[in-house]
């Protein structure tokens, strides 16, 4: 009885975002672990034990692998071989704990009357934890599918989960400003907004490549500040790379803008190197003998609007790197 009076007030003083956390993420609740306790403990007769302190502990654990999922791997197998590492470390250090007791020959039951809820919060910890690791390994494999082979799970760690950096607000804005007998001019403005996904600050740089060696680099603001083009710090032939150190957390607003040009026939892709929200391309034709056409790169549910000469392609709902738009023209 006072078992179960201690599971309700555990229960009843969890906040509404921890028990969904344990229903959502591990399909269980602090009623569920008591019930599970009291089952366990009284199979084995297992008496000596806290039934409250193992509650307490194993809650604490579940939410502590829930911390620190995203360490925990997709696969199910690799998961199970740590957590069997894991469970031998703690048979040794219970082996120790015990040999270093007074209760050495004495039984094991003799041991736990001694350290009740020490004895009943360790291997709590250790059996819950253990468990956790295991369910979060299935639910990610559940979620994702077959896996990928390593090298592939290892770039998408690389590209995706480890990048310091993703995009907001990326808007690609084109105007055709003319042609002549070879190429087709272009003036683009580049914008977005950067955020730094770290709790240090880090260095962002902000890059845009000509596509011809006539071009030229007209504006970069970052933030609001002017940062000169012409600067060969921040030149590299067609290449502008501007570094700006973002706080932990923090953002910064960039705007880029260049004239180009391009030959008649030609496509260019518009994309981020990084993860970004949405994405937008916009062209202004001011040519009315080049037609254009949009192409979208691995998301083939969108498509471009057209309002009088201006049309644009957005895609609203996350892009990964290298996807994005291809827009190709021809005279």
């Amino acid at each position: 009885m006072g078992s179960n009076a201690t599971a309700q007030n555990i229960d009843a003083a969890l906040s509404p975002e921890l028990k969904d956390i344990l229903k959502d993420e591990f399909g269980t609740g602090i009623p569920q672990i008591a019930t599970l306790v009291f089952i366990v403990l009284g199979s084995f007769q297992l008496q000596g034990f806290n039934a409250g302190a193992w509650t307490i502990i194993a809650a604490a654990c579940f939410f502590l692998v829930f911390m620190f999922r995203g360490q925990i791997s997709s696969h199910l197998l690799r998961t199970a071989a740590g957590v069997l590492a894991f469970l031998a470390l703690a048979a040794i250090g219970a082996w120790y704990m015990y040999s270093a007791s007074s209760a050495v020959g004495k039984g094991f039951d003799e041991w736990l009357k001694g350290h009740p809820i020490l004895l009943s919060a360790y291997f709590s910890f250790v059996t819950t934890t253990a468990l956790a690791c295991l369910v979060v390994s299935y639910r990610k494999q559940e979620k994702l599918g077959q896996r990928y082979p390593d090298i592939i799970e290892a770039a998408v760690n690389s590209q995706l989960r480890s990048s310091n950096f993703y995009k907001k607000n990326v808007i690609f804005k084109i105007v055709v400003t003319r042609v002549d007998t070879s190429w087709v001019y272009f003036d683009t403005e580049l914008s977005y907004e950067v955020v730094n996904r770290r709790e240090d600050p880090q260095e962002w740089r902000a890059e845009y490549l000509l596509n011809d060696a006539t071009g030229t680099f007209e504006e970069i603001k970052i933030n609001a500040s002017d940062y000169s083009p012409n600067d060969r710090k921040y030149r590299s032939g067609p290449l502008l790379f501007v570094p700006v150190s973002i706080p932990g957390n923090g953002r910064a607003e960039v705007s880029i803008k260049v004239k180009d040009r391009f030959r008649l026939v030609d496509s260019d892709i518009f994309t981020s190197y990084h993860p970004a929200t949405d994405l937008t391309v916009q062209f202004s034709n001011e040519v009315p003998t080049i037609r254009l056409f949009f192409d979208t790169l691995h998301i083939p549910e969108y498509r471009p609007t057209t309002d009088g000469n201006v049309s644009s392609l957005t895609i609203p709902d996350g892009i990964l790197p290298f996807q994005g738009v291809r827009v190709r023209w021809e005279v």
